[in-house]
């Protein structure tokens, strides 16, 4: 089984991905699970910081679904150093 080295929390100035569409933003600052478990799990939900035109500038936080992050999928490779992957979704 491979290990988790995404599952310690992270500050939202320094998430391990960022996924951005239109005016929402996703960032990633936690991953329960290794990502190979994350593939086998339909739900697995990775702890996010997320900022929309709802939240007025302001970041909310909590657990999200993979599947509800456009351009996200489980399982899927991040930086295991300081650095952080950026998607941009066009819509």
């Amino acid at each position: 089984m491979s290990k988790n080295i995404h599952a310690k929390t992270r500050d939202v100035q320094q998430p391990y991905a960022v996924f951005v569409m239109g005016d929402w933003e996703w960032r990633v600052l936690k991953r329960y699970q290794s990502a190979d478990n994350e593939k086998k799990n339909p739900y697995a939900v990775w702890f996010c910081a997320v900022q929309s035109p709802m939240t007025y500038g302001s970041w909310e936080y909590g657990d999200t679904y993979i599947s509800d992050i456009p351009g996200a999928v489980a399982g899927q490779e991040f930086g295991a150093d300081e650095h952080s992957i950026a998607v941009s979704i066009a819509g």
